[in-house]
């Protein structure tokens, strides 16, 4: 069939009809004398349970502050956040390992004719948070300083916007029996988090964070790998330990054992500057000059290694780095009246 053009521009769409046949006349009612309206064949659908728990999210925290001197103080604080019944983009039609389309869950059980997905959005699991977040501050006249700390855990099942999931809202595993593979860290967890600052009217702040730092496979090699080198001293995690579930066909399938976010990248820091001068002029008039450097040390952030233990050329590798990338310098005036 040649393909429809409207307006001089190809479309891929087909009409479902035309003037001179008419609507298409619309299939058959269906029984409602079987109590259920079942999907056809080929037709997914993205819905809502019926009775809908919407869950709740509790919050709580108890901080303690003490003056060490007339200049300095430190405060300590923990803070708990607990999100009960997150909500998930869930196949409630996935079926089992190895069943392929034939073993979707709802179609085994005769409640669907469809063998492709079926979503629902509902409550999956819980998302929780502890932390204790410290800080020690330094006055002098209009000048502060400061280092701030937090060790803190985060869990959940999913992580909203796709991340280590499999999608925005999304669990890695969609098989409803295995649901508990899906709790881990977070993919946002940070074990540990440290910025200090100062800020000096007129003058500026730098803040500075470090991420959680853990240990890389052993004996491998950092920087960037020369022409012809052994890929396998540049890994950072052994690569050996982790191999796809191969297990005949025709027999039961199941589910790797290595569980969720099992493996936290390399550590994170940076260094912004910014130096700000500002001028009174008549008429209530500010004038201020401002200098900002991010990543002002031009420090580069190893991103996560690849995870697809399918692609043998980027699994477990760092391939590129991750947050601002090269140093940026912004100058700019701003007049205030």
């Amino acid at each position: 069939m040649p393909p429809i053009r409207l307006n001089g521009v190809d479309n891929a769409y087909l009409p479902v009809t035309n003037f001179r046949q008419g609507l298409v006349p619309p299939p058959g009612a269906p029984d409602l004398n079987q109590g259920k309206l079942l999907l056809p064949a080929g037709v997914g659908t993205t819905t809502y349970p019926k009775n809908l728990d919407r869950g709740h999210i509790d919050s709580f925290n108890v901080a303690v502050q003490r003056e060490l001197t007339s200049w300095m103080t430190f405060q300590a604080a923990y803070v708990g956040t607990r999100a009960i019944g997150q909500f998930a983009f869930v196949n409630i039609n996935a079926g089992s390992p190895g069943t392929g389309t034939a073993g979707r869950t709802l179609y085994v059980a005769g409640l669907t004719n469809a063998t492709t997905d079926i979503t629902s959005y509902q409550p999956y699991g819980d998302t929780v948070y502890n932390g204790l977040q410290t800080e020690l501050r330094v006055r002098s006249g209009s000048a502060q300083a400061g280092l701030a700390y937090t060790l803190s855990k985060t869990t959940d099942y999913i992580d909203n916007g796709g991340g280590n999931a499999a999608g925005a809202g999304n669990p890695r595993i969609q098989y409803l029996p295995e649901k508990e593979r899906n709790k881990g860290p977070a993919g946002y967890d940070r074990t540990h988090n440290l910025q200090a600052y100062w800020d000096a009217a007129g003058s500026g702040q730098v803040p500075d964070q470090v991420t959680n730092t853990v240990t890389t496979y052993p004996d491998n090699k950092v920087n960037r790998p020369p022409a012809g080198a052994d890929p396998n001293q540049y890994q950072y995690f052994d690569r050996s330990a982790f191999q796809p579930v191969n297990i005949p066909a025709g027999q039961p399938q199941r589910f790797g054992t290595s569980p969720r976010n099992s493996i936290r990248g390399p550590g994170f820091w940076n260094l912004d500057l910014g130096l700000f001068r500002t001028i009174s002029l008549p008429r209530s008039v500010n004038l201020q000059f401002r200098f900002e450097a991010l990543n002002a040390l031009n420090h580069p952030n190893l991103a996560n290694p690849g995870n697809n233990i399918s692609d043998a050329g980027t699994f477990g590798f760092i391939t590129s780095t991750t947050g601002v990338g090269e140093r940026n310098i912004r100058l700019a005036v701003r007049v205030s009246f």
